[in-house]
């Protein structure tokens, strides 16, 4: 899990928002601190346990769309692509495939269970490829004839 979080201010200072309770806003905030870099979380409850929010919290969450419940009891971060943008080399995918296979993304940048004609299926969106132990495979750039990129640099710059 990452240490750092972004909020972004369009979301957090919304009307909808602003209009919730504070333990409620407190609860978002954790939520999305331990969210992975999909915006999943797999305990909200111990985190509702944790700082003495109650299940009307989590409900009140939910009917704002500021997070989708699974059956599962996992929660994800509706506006989780607003909030972050995560480097592909620090990118690592989450863990709950079952639940991301049912996510759509909104042209806003929100997840959404709705599968209507401006959302893209989350599952079919690529970040970066890696090997199995996380390492960025290197895809080098050939052009049509002999040379590489770098060769055609080395060459461009009279090396060879």
């Amino acid at each position: 899990m990452a240490e750092r979080r972004m909020f972004a201010i369009r979301v957090i200072e919304s009307d909808g928002f602003l209009d919730m309770p504070a333990i409620t806003q407190a609860l978002y905030f954790h939520l999305c601190m331990a969210a992975d870099d999909d915006g999943f979380v797999n305990n909200p409850k111990k985190i509702q346990r944790i700082i003495e929010a109650t299940n009307e919290d989590i409900q009140l969450l939910i009917n704002k769309k500021f997070i989708i419940l699974f059956e599962s009891g996992i929660v994800v971060i509706t506006h989780w692509k607003i909030h972050n943008y995560i480097r592909n080399d620090r990118y690592k995918p989450t863990d709950f495939l079952e639940e991301k296979d049912k996510i759509y993304i909104k042209k806003t940048g929100e997840y959404s269970l709705d599968s209507n004609v401006n959302s893209v299926q989350m599952s079919y969106q690529r970040y970066t490829r890696c090997h199995t132990n996380g390492i960025p495979d290197v895809i080098p750039t050939v052009y049509p004839g002999k040379y590489s990129l770098v060769k055609d640099k080395i060459k461009e710059n009279n090396f060879l």
